[in-house]
């Protein structure tokens, strides 16, 4: 799991620039290096970052036992006091009649208020992972900033592909944008 944080000045055409610092975040489903399951470390790393707004990447919603079924991106957003949006690339049925979809993912986390969100479906070649781009309207202290969160394919041919659709998603959007994510690319 790496988390990359960042402060950014973001220009506003009404009121000026604002900063707000930013992070990136895979927290493979919450389990650390040492294979411990622990949503409170991942916590505790955001709040240490001191970030504003966070894209997270393999983010489970009662996905299975490996991450006790939970709804992770929630759980993250009531701990901290954040606003938040889930977006599952992978949906699936219950095991159970009557439990919640099993679904995997990404998420936003923010300080400041969520206007609007919507997941975006990329691009997949075969029998590929299916991988969205998440987007999100945040009220940055009354401006609209848009911000783009997404966890790339694992090739080269298919992050080509969604790298130009994720371009064409965020031209659509007029003012301030942001777009991060787990790219899985070296270079």
């Amino acid at each position: 799991m790496q988390s990359i944080a960042s402060k950014i000045t973001i220009e506003f055409a009404k009121r000026g620039s604002v900063n707000i610092k930013i992070m990136s975040y895979n927290i493979h489903h919450a389990e650390g290096v040492d294979g411990v399951l622990d949503l409170k470390r991942i916590a505790k790393t955001i709040e240490d970052e001191g970030a504003d707004v966070i894209g997270l990447q393999e983010v489970d919603n009662h996905w299975s036992e490996r991450s006790d079924f939970q709804d992770q991106a929630k759980w993250l957003a009531e701990r901290m006091g954040m606003f938040y949006v889930y977006a599952a690339n992978l949906d699936k049925a219950p095991l159970n009649e009557g439990e919640s979809r099993r679904q995997y993912g990404t998420a936003i986390l923010s300080k400041y208020p969520i206007l609007h969100s919507e997941n975006h479906s990329l691009t997949k070649i075969g029998k590929t992972e299916q991988r969205g781009l998440l987007e999100a309207t945040i009220n940055v202290k009354g401006n609209q900033l848009h911000f783009f969160n997404t966890h790339l394919a694992l090739t080269t041919a298919e992050r080509h592909i969604q790298t130009q659709e994720i371009i064409d998603i965020a031209g659509q959007s007029e003012g301030p944008k942001v777009i991060m994510g787990d790219f899985n690319a070296d270079q």
